[in-house]
């Protein structure tokens, strides 16, 4: 028994076109992982930045609080 598979040239046509479409998106994909992954590293940086200054605001408003300590 043999089975025969027609496909016409617009079933062709349609699979081609979401087959490009498909890469497309693919394309698009990767290049969002790659923006998310980038901003992803930024975002750690700015995470460390703010607590580094937060250290510091609190370095400095202990310090206040001790030569308020020694006003009169």
């Amino acid at each position: 028994m043999v089975n025969v598979v027609f496909i016409s040239m617009e079933m062709l046509e349609n699979i081609n076109s979401l087959s490009e479409k498909i890469e497309a998106m693919l394309e698009e994909y990767q290049q969002l992982k790659a923006k998310n992954e980038e901003l992803e590293k930024r975002l750690e940086s700015l995470k460390e930045e703010n607590e580094k200054y937060k250290n510091e605001r609190e370095a400095i408003a202990e310090k206040i609080e001790n030569l308020l300590g020694r006003l009169p």
